[in-house]
Protein backbone atom coordinates (compact mmCIF):
# COMPACT_ATOMS: atom_id res chain seq x y z
CA UNK A 1 0.00 0.00 0.00
CA UNK A 2 2.93 2.02 0.91
CA UNK A 3 4.64 1.71 -2.17
CA UNK A 4 1.89 1.90 -4.85
CA UNK A 5 -0.37 3.93 -3.38
CA UNK A 6 -3.11 1.83 -3.69
CA UNK A 7 -6.09 1.87 -1.33
CA UNK A 8 -8.49 -0.60 -1.64
CA UNK A 9 -7.38 -4.24 -2.41
CA UNK A 10 -7.65 -7.93 -1.53
CA UNK A 11 -4.58 -9.53 -1.10
CA UNK A 12 -5.02 -13.41 -1.54
CA UNK A 13 -1.87 -15.83 -0.54
CA UNK A 14 -0.52 -17.11 -4.19
CA UNK A 15 2.66 -18.74 -2.75
CA UNK A 16 5.54 -19.08 -0.33
CA UNK A 17 8.40 -20.72 -0.21
CA UNK A 18 11.93 -20.91 0.88
CA UNK A 19 14.75 -19.37 -1.49
CA UNK A 20 18.31 -21.01 -1.71
CA UNK A 21 21.00 -20.19 -3.79
CA UNK A 22 25.16 -19.24 -3.44
CA UNK A 23 23.75 -15.56 -3.05
CA UNK A 24 21.34 -15.70 -0.68
CA UNK A 25 18.35 -17.94 1.51
CA UNK A 26 15.03 -16.11 2.00
CA UNK A 27 11.41 -17.16 2.80
CA UNK A 28 9.15 -15.71 -0.06
CA UNK A 29 5.49 -14.29 0.99
CA UNK A 30 3.94 -14.08 -2.45
CA UNK A 31 0.51 -12.29 -2.84
CA UNK A 32 -2.13 -11.59 -5.85
CA UNK A 33 -4.45 -9.13 -6.35
CA UNK A 34 -6.74 -7.07 -8.60
CA UNK A 35 -7.66 -3.76 -8.53
CA UNK A 36 -9.35 -1.01 -10.81
CA UNK A 37 -7.61 2.18 -9.80
CA UNK A 38 -4.58 3.45 -11.41
CA UNK A 39 -1.20 2.92 -9.36
CA UNK A 40 1.45 5.39 -9.00
CA UNK A 41 4.35 4.65 -7.20
CA UNK A 42 5.37 6.91 -3.91
CA UNK A 43 8.42 8.53 -5.04
CA UNK A 44 9.54 8.41 -0.98
CA UNK A 45 9.50 4.21 -1.30
CA UNK A 46 10.82 3.30 -4.57
CA UNK A 47 13.41 5.45 -6.70
CA UNK A 48 12.46 3.45 -9.82
CA UNK A 49 10.34 0.69 -11.65
CA UNK A 50 8.22 -0.31 -14.25
CA UNK A 51 5.44 -2.43 -15.43
CA UNK A 52 6.36 -5.58 -17.43
CA UNK A 53 3.77 -7.18 -20.14
CA UNK A 54 4.03 -10.74 -19.78
CA UNK A 55 5.22 -10.94 -23.60
CA UNK A 56 7.93 -8.66 -22.34
CA UNK A 57 9.10 -11.16 -19.48
CA UNK A 58 8.72 -14.01 -21.82
CA UNK A 59 11.24 -12.69 -24.29
CA UNK A 60 13.66 -12.44 -21.07
CA UNK A 61 13.16 -16.06 -19.64
CA UNK A 62 16.58 -18.04 -19.67
CA UNK A 63 18.56 -15.35 -20.88
CA UNK A 64 20.07 -14.60 -17.01
CA UNK A 65 18.42 -11.18 -17.60
CA UNK A 66 16.17 -11.73 -14.58
CA UNK A 67 17.11 -13.80 -11.35
CA UNK A 68 16.28 -17.45 -11.24
CA UNK A 69 13.87 -16.84 -8.17
CA UNK A 70 11.95 -14.49 -10.07
CA UNK A 71 11.37 -17.21 -13.20
CA UNK A 72 10.29 -19.47 -11.19
CA UNK A 73 7.87 -17.50 -9.29
CA UNK A 74 6.85 -16.14 -12.78
CA UNK A 75 5.66 -19.42 -14.25
CA UNK A 76 4.10 -20.57 -11.54
CA UNK A 77 1.89 -17.01 -11.96
CA UNK A 78 1.43 -17.81 -15.79
CA UNK A 79 -0.52 -21.09 -15.09
CA UNK A 80 -2.89 -19.16 -12.68
CA UNK A 81 -3.70 -16.06 -14.30
CA UNK A 82 -2.81 -16.98 -17.74
CA UNK A 83 -5.18 -19.95 -19.00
Amino acid sequence: MEELQIREFKPQAFMNYRWDSPQESELVFSFLTQIDESIEYNPEEISDGRFWRFAELDQLIGKNILTPNFEREYAQLKSVVIK
